[in-house]
């Protein structure tokens, strides 16, 4: 290809590598992670259950259903890496590739923050569920007329990351999920942001470059091919090993195998989702766009630093303070978690102890003064 339509995003790769490297994250640091976790508790918002809705959901206890929330959470993770595999096998591909060059500062930041976002999908599934669910995807090779390859692969980038970000907006600000759910949601969005903007970019530009050179067959084998893609996607969002791995039964193998009322409405989901990725890629839309999601990038690391049950500072806030000067205080609570087992309430009075210690501690210090909850009864405080 020409450096033509990929030289008009110079300002666009200028200023998202500028971001990338002033939001720069360790991923061994960005997220607390708790040594174990009670599955009673909500991993994905029930709204993005894939039975949501259907009548196997009513059958389920509110038990059932919250551990249905942790194994989806396990294979929206799962289809993250997956896809996160292909991308970075396709980002290194194109690195310096003749034509690309006038990108390739913004696709090593690419590249970093798609490495990060598999340490955090990958930390939680061998942690906390001792696997991966495997790859259904099988990819078979194909000739492509010149430049389609390249177009082909920044557009299912595109599609694949316009799906994950839906969800990781709605479930980031979700205050009813478990805090390590919320916080890997908010932060892989508040980097995909990024990568959204460029992939809406490059897709228009590489369109723009290509679509009148190509003969009809290209174009619409182009329009075939995204449109098998999109419901290829969404389709493994019903995975019969998560209903096996919750206890409710192998109870559906596609989609299809729903009654027909819960088929109907998934059915209208998917042209919800075609139509919201129409939308995505319309040029209209994309004029203030990249303000509107820096925006959004903010807000989401000013939530990503907050303790989600206390609203106090977490273990991200404090990295931003310790190099300043300031008495240190630390806290715990003595026999906190043999008394929040023996209460007949467990985890829910143990709850109300930390917010109510952690009102007590914001009554007892200054205005200046900052405070971290910075483990399960564990709190810093930083006296200026």
């Amino acid at each position: 290809m020409t450096t033509g339509g990929v030289d008009a995003l110079a300002d666009t790769v200028r200023r998202l590598s500028a971001a990338s490297r002033r939001t720069y994250q360790n991923p061994y640091e960005a997220i607390a992670w708790p040594d174990d976790l009670d599955r009673r508790q909500w991993f994905t918002s029930p709204r993005f259950v894939s039975l949501y809705g259907t009548p196997a959901w009513e059958s389920l206890d509110d038990d059932r259903r919250k551990e249905l929330s942790f194994w989806e959470a396990v294979n929206f993770y799962s289809l993250n890496i997956h896809g996160e595999k292909a991308l970075m096998e396709g980002l290194a591909h194109r690195l310096y590739q003749p034509g690309m060059e006038p990108v390739a500062e913004y696709l090593h930041h690419f590249l970093d923050e798609e490495n990060k976002h598999s340490v955090w999908f990958g930390t939680f599934c061998t942690r906390y569920a001792g696997k991966v669910y495997p790859d259904r995807k099988v990819v078979f090779p194909r000739d492509h007329a010149e430049g389609e390859a390249d177009f082909l692969f920044f557009a299912k980038v595109s599609i694949f990351e316009e799906i994950v970000d839906r969800y990781n907006v709605a479930m980031g600000r979700d205050t009813a999920l478990v805090p390590v759910a919320r916080q890997i949601n908010a932060n892989h969005h508040a980097e995909e942001a990024r990568h959204l903007v460029f992939g809406r970019r490059i897709v228009q530009e590489l369109w723009r470059e290509w679509a009148g050179r190509w003969p009809d067959d290209v174009v619409e084998g182009i329009r075939s091919h995204l449109t098998a893609y999109v419901e290829a996607t969404w389709r493994e969002y019903y995975n019969p090993d998560v209903y096996r791995d919750a206890g409710v039964g192998t109870l559906i193998m596609t989609p299809m195998a729903f009654d027909a009322e819960s088929r109907a409405r998934i059915m209208r989901e998917l042209a919800e989702l075609r139509a919201y990725l129409g939308e995505a890629f319309d040029e209209r839309l994309l004029r203030g766009h990249e303000a509107a999601l820096e925006a959004e990038l903010a807000a989401a690391r000013a939530d990503s630093a907050r303790d989600e049950l206390t609203g106090l500072g977490n273990r991200v806030a404090l990295r931003g303070l310790q190099s300043e000067p300031a008495t240190w205080v630390a806290l715990d609570l003595d026999g906190f978690k043999s008394a929040q087992d023996a209460h007949p309430d467990g985890h829910a009075a143990g709850d109300r102890v930390l917010v109510d210690f952690a009102a007590w501690l914001r009554h007892s210090t200054r205005a200046s003064d900052s405070i971290f909850r910075v483990g399960g009864d564990e709190f810093l405080v930083a006296l200026h």
